[in-house]
Protein backbone atom coordinates (compact mmCIF):
# COMPACT_ATOMS: atom_id res chain seq x y z
CA UNK A 1 0.00 0.00 0.00
CA UNK A 2 1.18 3.30 -1.14
CA UNK A 3 2.02 6.15 1.75
CA UNK A 4 0.63 9.67 0.83
CA UNK A 5 2.85 12.58 2.14
CA UNK A 6 1.08 13.89 5.42
CA UNK A 7 0.58 17.28 3.82
CA UNK A 8 -1.48 15.98 1.33
CA UNK A 9 -3.32 13.65 3.67
CA UNK A 10 -4.00 16.91 6.22
CA UNK A 11 -5.37 18.79 3.24
CA UNK A 12 -7.44 15.53 1.79
CA UNK A 13 -9.02 15.73 5.73
CA UNK A 14 -9.83 19.17 5.84
CA UNK A 15 -11.70 19.37 3.03
CA UNK A 16 -13.61 16.12 4.26
CA UNK A 17 -14.34 18.01 6.70
CA UNK A 18 -15.17 21.27 5.35
CA UNK A 19 -17.19 19.02 3.22
CA UNK A 20 -19.24 17.06 6.30
CA UNK A 21 -20.02 21.10 7.63
CA UNK A 22 -21.25 22.07 4.66
CA UNK A 23 -23.93 19.16 4.38
CA UNK A 24 -24.45 19.39 8.69
CA UNK A 25 -25.62 23.31 8.02
CA UNK A 26 -27.06 22.38 4.76
CA UNK A 27 -28.98 19.36 6.52
CA UNK A 28 -30.26 21.63 8.92
CA UNK A 29 -31.25 24.45 7.23
CA UNK A 30 -33.53 22.44 5.30
CA UNK A 31 -35.05 20.77 8.83
CA UNK A 32 -35.94 24.30 10.00
CA UNK A 33 -37.23 25.27 7.07
CA UNK A 34 -39.82 22.22 7.11
CA UNK A 35 -40.56 22.72 10.32
CA UNK A 36 -41.25 26.24 9.95
CA UNK A 37 -43.44 25.61 6.56
CA UNK A 38 -45.37 22.39 9.06
CA UNK A 39 -45.88 24.50 12.16
CA UNK A 40 -45.70 28.26 11.17
CA UNK A 41 -46.49 28.56 7.01
CA UNK A 42 -48.32 31.48 6.23
CA UNK A 43 -50.84 31.28 9.38
CA UNK A 44 -50.55 35.19 10.13
CA UNK A 45 -51.43 34.70 13.89
CA UNK A 46 -48.74 32.03 14.35
CA UNK A 47 -46.15 34.34 12.69
CA UNK A 48 -47.69 37.03 14.95
CA UNK A 49 -46.40 34.63 17.83
CA UNK A 50 -43.11 33.37 16.39
CA UNK A 51 -42.12 36.76 16.07
CA UNK A 52 -43.03 38.01 19.67
CA UNK A 53 -41.00 35.16 21.27
CA UNK A 54 -38.06 36.26 19.28
CA UNK A 55 -38.23 39.41 20.58
CA UNK A 56 -38.49 38.41 24.28
CA UNK A 57 -35.46 35.84 23.99
CA UNK A 58 -34.10 38.97 22.31
CA UNK A 59 -34.87 40.82 25.12
CA UNK A 60 -33.50 38.55 27.82
CA UNK A 61 -30.43 37.84 26.22
CA UNK A 62 -29.96 40.99 26.15
CA UNK A 63 -31.08 41.73 30.05
CA UNK A 64 -28.49 39.18 30.96
CA UNK A 65 -25.96 40.24 29.03
CA UNK A 66 -26.30 43.59 30.60
CA UNK A 67 -26.36 41.92 33.95
CA UNK A 68 -22.98 39.81 33.36
CA UNK A 69 -21.41 43.55 31.99
CA UNK A 70 -22.29 44.83 35.13
CA UNK A 71 -21.29 42.44 37.59
CA UNK A 72 -17.54 42.21 35.78
CA UNK A 73 -17.57 46.60 35.41
CA UNK A 74 -18.33 46.65 39.78
CA UNK A 75 -17.04 43.86 40.88
CA UNK A 76 -14.00 42.95 38.26
CA UNK A 77 -15.34 39.24 38.65
CA UNK A 78 -17.97 37.28 36.10
CA UNK A 79 -20.62 35.65 37.00
CA UNK A 80 -21.50 32.29 39.33
CA UNK A 81 -23.05 30.20 37.43
CA UNK A 82 -26.19 29.66 39.81
CA UNK A 83 -25.76 33.82 39.66
CA UNK A 84 -26.52 33.59 35.74
CA UNK A 85 -29.33 31.23 36.44
CA UNK A 86 -31.14 33.39 38.75
CA UNK A 87 -30.47 36.45 36.02
CA UNK A 88 -32.33 34.25 33.86
CA UNK A 89 -35.03 33.59 35.54
CA UNK A 90 -35.17 37.02 36.31
CA UNK A 91 -35.38 37.69 32.59
CA UNK A 92 -37.65 35.27 32.09
CA UNK A 93 -40.39 36.34 35.15
CA UNK A 94 -39.46 40.02 33.49
CA UNK A 95 -40.39 39.90 30.22
CA UNK A 96 -43.23 36.64 29.88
Amino acid sequence: MKSIPRAEALQISRQILKNAEEERIALTTDAISLLHDRYIGDDPERKASLEEERIKSELQKAFCAGAQWWAVKHTQYCMWRSDVHQTEKEAERRYE
